[in-house]
């Protein structure tokens, strides 16, 4: 942990010790607390000095040393801190890193979560890189009334939105699993437009890359969907 960490860290547990503060009372900073436990004590009063040398703080108490034998606990090793910049120790707050935020943003979209999302990705990597395990696994996709789309009953692939091509033509095709069918026929039977948009309405179903190669077979005017794959 460097000092930027530190210093954080220190600003964020002075931040939370001002919650608890009742009227013109002291806050009170334990450099035991789960905050900043990890933070060797002698560095903890370093950068409370700081925070006061910048007037962010004013120190009111502070231990001279640690001595559990001493019986009062506030001598033994507690801070009593007046803040004077709130806001400042406000800029402490912990903010979640860009690939947190991504990935709740993907949940979102997506309905999947990171480790459903991972486990696809697995599948995808074995089927692009043609990785057959000893022990061959199978993967199936459910279609029910709840119109999800679900691979092996457990992960969400895809949600196609009632009545739009994509739906329609993934319906049809569930129903009629292992059968080749043109552009044209697909046009007769479903009224759906497909043409040139087969490719567009597999990945938009959330076949994406090894997953579409999986379980369909395109090619420039005809598909074939299979409802299971060994790998």
């Amino acid at each position: 942990m460097n000092y930027e960490q530190k210093k954080t860290k220190v600003g964020f547990a002075v931040l939370e010790a001002s919650k608890f503060v009742i009227g013109p009372s002291n806050a009170i900073i334990d450099p035991y607390s789960d905050i900043i436990k990890d933070i060797p004590a002698n560095e903890v009063k370093a950068i409370l000095m700081q925070f006061e040398a910048e007037s962010k703080i004013s120190i009111e108490y502070m231990p001279r040393f640690i001595n559990e034998f001493i019986p009062d606990i506030h001598k033994r090793y507690l801070y009593e801190v007046k803040v004077l910049d709130i806001a400042y120790f406000k800029s402490f707050i912990p903010h979640e890193s860009p690939i947190k935020a991504l990935n709740k943003f993907t949940e979102e979209i997506t309905g999947q979560t990171a480790e459903e999302r991972a486990r696809i990705k697995a599948i995808e990597n074995a089927v692009k890189e043609k990785e057959l395990s000893p022990n061959v696994s199978e993967y199936f996709i459910d279609y029910k009334d709840d119109k999800v789309i679900m691979l092996n009953g457990k992960i969400d692939i895809g949600r196609p939105h009632f009545g739009e091509d994509n739906q329609i033509v993934f319906e049809f095709l569930y129903n009629h699993p292992n059968q080749v069918f043109t552009e044209k026929e697909l046009l007769e039977k479903t009224n759906a437009k497909v043409i040139g948009k087969l490719t567009k309405i597999v990945e938009s179903l959330g076949f994406r890359r090894g997953l579409g190669k999986a379980f369909f077979e395109i090619n420039t005017t005809s598909i074939k969907f299979k409802n299971h794959i060994k790998l």
